[in-house]
């Protein structure tokens, strides 16, 4: 009886929405909670994929963390978690046990788990929730097992399998002769199926390195597998490397989004320009484009960390292992000649640019022309408005002018980088280079590529503040770097008297 408590406050622990169905298969009532994904709507056309979650009790929390994370990254899509909940400890060995034996009465039940999952459970969820079709079911230890027995029995029930530490000890290995006889199926093509273990005498003892042996064997050419074993990690330290590294195996390729620089700016005709990549790293992620306003298909060539283009329009697509995530963006250019240099001007100096500061309410960049500053003066190197802004009289409601010049030391092509909350617009030689106008908050930065030769720009950079946090950050990427950068402190001029 204390122990129904104990695992009953666990299961109340769990995230997501509680529900239950009665399950015939097992003669029972069974429980499980749902956790929905940030952008899902009732009655939405949009479909999701499903992580099946056993041994919720334990797991559930680690889970949902870990897939919340990496979709903060960009490594996973939205989707549905159900974490699948024990009735008692003991029901792990009945529920997830593929024979029975002696020692352990109600072990052997994995067949009517197996069909709970797949005559109940799974067609409960399809029916109440919009479903792309695309399970994962994810197990460790005894869960791992049933894992197993799931993908050898009832092959398209899952489309992929997370696999922790798999207690395939039991029974003195009973699994790995169903392995051995069952592996070999071409229904098991295009599945996928990661397997996390202990390295060394962990992975003697859970028999994973029989195993490695049988899937090297036995595997159909389609099954995508992949097998680890983790140095240093017990078998429940196991569970968040496997965990992490599973579940981007299973979506190997997808991506949120990529960072490009740049992305849009004006070319001269004749003479090319770099795009950079940021996202090499991305496991199993293609990149191909085209410069004539097509699509980019298979064929289409390759970037790599970086591109030499020199047209309008440029298309880069990510290639996703599975086709619905492959992820188009669209780089616009306009075609232009490079603005025109001064003469290094009279009368001022390096060592930053001049700013005014005036207060007021806004909410978008007001006519500086109408406005009288409250403070006049010279932004040296302390001056930063973003987490340690410069000490004005009012934090929350200013707008500020910087004004100078910047000395170009090379000519070429230049990327600037603005950054703000709230609005802020650039411009360079009198020309406005980039409009971030309006009430926002920190968000992503617009970029802007333009042509400029050697000598001495007008720089002018606008900005105003409205309520709660404030920020504002210019860079730029000179010819020949890959990264963008502050403004050299020497580059930036102001004027002497004003």
């Amino acid at each position: 009886m204390l122990l129904s408590v104990s695992v009953s406050l666990c299961a109340q622990d769990v995230p997501g929405i509680r529900d239950t169905i009665h399950s015939t298969a097992l003669n029972e009532t069974r429980d499980f909670h749902i956790v929905l994904p940030d952008d899902y709507k009732a009655g939405s056309r949009k479909r999701y994929d499903v992580l099946y979650v056993l041994d919720a009790e334990d797991d559930g929390h680690k889970i949902t963390d870990i897939v919340h994370t990496e979709q903060g990254y960009g490594f996973l899509p939205s989707m549905i978690i159900v974490h699948i909940l024990t009735i008692y400890w003991h029901d792990r060995d009945r529920d997830f046990t593929p024979s029975h034996i002696d020692s352990l009465p109600s072990s052997g039940g994995a067949s009517r788990f197996l069909q709970f999952m797949q005559n109940e459970l799974i067609p409960y969820i399809t029916r109440k929730y919009p479903v792309s079709g695309y399970n994962t079911l994810y197990g460790h230890s005894l869960g791992g097992l049933f894992a197993w027995y799931s993908l050898l029995n009832a092959p398209d029930l899952f489309r992929s399998y997370i696999i922790t530490d798999p207690s395939l000890w039991w029974d003195n290995g009973y699994m790995e002769q169903v392995i051995a006889k069952k592996l070999p199926n071409p229904l098991l093509n295009e599945k996928k199926l990661y397997i996390g273990s202990r390295d060394g005498e962990g992975m003697k003892d859970m028999h994973t390195d029989h195993m490695d042996t049988l899937l090297r064997r036995f595997a159909p050419g389609g099954l995508r597998w992949r097998s680890v074993h983790y140095p240093d990690e017990t078998h429940f330290s196991l569970f968040y490397k496997t965990a992490w590294d599973g579940l981007k195996f299973t979506y190997r390729g997808y991506t949120g989004g990529f960072d490009l620089q740049p992305v849009s700016g004006t070319f001269v005709k004749g003479q090319p320009f770099r795009i950079f990549s940021y996202n090499p790293e991305m496991e199993g992620t293609v990149l191909r484009y085209t410069t004539d306003g097509s699509q980019p298909g298979i064929t289409s060539p390759v970037m790599h960390q970086n591109i030499t283009v020199n047209a309008p329009i440029i298309k880069i697509r990510a290639f996703a292992e599975r086709p619905q995530y492959d992820t188009t963006i669209a780089l616009q250019f306009t075609e232009g000649q490079p603005i025109i240099p001064l003469e290094r001007p009279a009368e001022v100096e390096a060592g930053g640019f001049n700013y005014s500061y005036y207060e007021g309410t806004w909410d978008k960049l007001p006519d500086f022309a109408g406005l009288q500053p409250k403070l006049m003066g010279m932004a040296g190197k302390s001056f930063r408005v973003g987490y340690n802004v410069a000490k004005f009289p009012d934090a929350n409601h200013f707008a500020l002018l910087e004004e100078g010049y910047i000395e170009i030391k090379q000519s070429g092509y230049y990327t600037f980088s603005l950054n703000s909350d709230d609005g802020s617009r650039l411009y360079i030689g009198n020309k406005l280079i980039i409009d971030y106008d309006g009430l926002h908050a920190r968000w992503a930065s617009k970029t802007c590529m333009v042509s400029l030769q050697k000598g001495f720009y007008p720089l002018r950079l606008e900005y105003f503040q409205n309520q709660y946090d404030l920020f504002l950050e210019l860079k730029y990427m000179p010819p020949g770097y890959s990264t963008l950068m502050m403004i050299p402190y020497d580059q930036q001029f102001h004027r002497i008297k004003q």
